[in-house]
């Protein structure tokens, strides 16, 4: 999912979202007055990360076809280090106390639908973690639009491992990555298990530990019905002390312990500057939003009322 560049494009990778509850009667005119890029300092939220305080606030550019064109963002205080690519000479751009980074995720937010198509951006708020909820509920509670939490929720995609299957991809590798785990645990499942090996505890110092494990398969597997219905059972059987169990094929990859979702990935012009830049990606969203919403109508609905399939 990292974003790349190709000549002079940019790759965006959008997912769309669903808010829970619902919003009902909100005005798009006064959330536009109200995260005016003029309020932005005003809005802004401290979430802290690993004992690091992050800055985060919301900019709503414009309304468009009646949907919000927005953008969170992360204002971070660093330098920025260059490399020129014909010379390697290298250069410190100095960022002054007064002048901030941003950091966009970019958004669509469709209030009637109660649906937002927002850009997944590791170095700005990242979309799929609560932290997006969290920013949204305490601006719509600041300015009166809502009185409760509200969630943004990712779709799950129903269709990923169907579409595995029937294209025959082959599997080939596995991930493993076990919660945390403590010496007494470990050695009273190696009783069963064999593994008496000090060397872990000797390197951990008898501390609580997370490990994680690297399958690669010299012989890829076809993943079939059947043998996904097997590799469910055991991630099903080993859950509780399992954090990750991700399958990787040709075809896509996928976790058993939890949901793939909906994303779709665009690219776009840069531009030649700032205004041609958001412009174009504003755009570009708004494209696949228009494109896609029958989509993701269909299935907000149907993650609604049934459970993934081949559970």
């Amino acid at each position: 999912m990292e974003a790349v560049h190709i000549d002079n494009k940019k790759s965006l990778v959008l997912y769309p979202l669903s808010i829970d509850p619902a919003l009902k009667l909100l005005d798009n005119q006064l959330i536009l007055k109200a995260w005016q890029k003029v309020n932005v300092f005003d809005n802004v939220q401290e979430i802290i990360v690993r004992k690091v305080i992050n800055y985060y606030s919301v900019i709503v550019d414009y309304i468009d076809n009646e949907y919000i064109n927005g953008r969170f963002v992360k204002l971070k205080t660093d330098n920025i280090e260059t490399i020129n690519k014909n010379t390697t000479d290298e250069d410190l751009e100095v960022i002054g106390p007064d002048k901030y980074i941003e950091a966009n995720s970019y958004f669509i937010w469709d209030t009637k639908n109660n649906l937002m198509l927002g850009q997944w951006n590791k170095e700005s708020l990242n979309v799929l973690t609560k932290n997006g909820s969290a920013v949204l509920t305490n601006l719509l509670i600041k300015y009166n639009f809502s009185n409760s939490d509200v969630r943004l929720e990712p779709i799950p995609s129903k269709e990923l491992i169907i579409d595995i299957i029937k294209n025959k991809g082959r599997i080939q590798k596995y991930f493993l990555k076990f919660k945390h785990i403590n010496k007494p645990y470990f050695e009273e499942a190696g009783k069963n298990e064999g593994i008496t090996d000090t060397l872990i505890w000797d390197i951990a110092e008898n501390r609580a530990m997370d490990l994680s494990l690297n399958l690669k398969l010299n012989d890829p597997i076809t993943l079939t019905q059947s043998f996904f219905s097997k590799l469910k059972g055991i991630a099903h059987r080993n859950k509780k002390i399992q954090e990750k169990f991700a399958v990787y094929t040709d075809e896509g990859n996928f976790d058993l312990l939890g949901e793939k979702y909906v994303y779709y990935t665009e690219y776009v012009d840069i531009g030649k500057n700032l205004q041609e830049y958001r412009k174009n990606i504003y755009g570009a969203i708004q494209n696949v939003y228009t494109a896609q919403l029958e989509t993701i109508l269909r299935m907000t609905n149907s993650s609604n009322t049934s459970n993934l399939p081949m559970d």
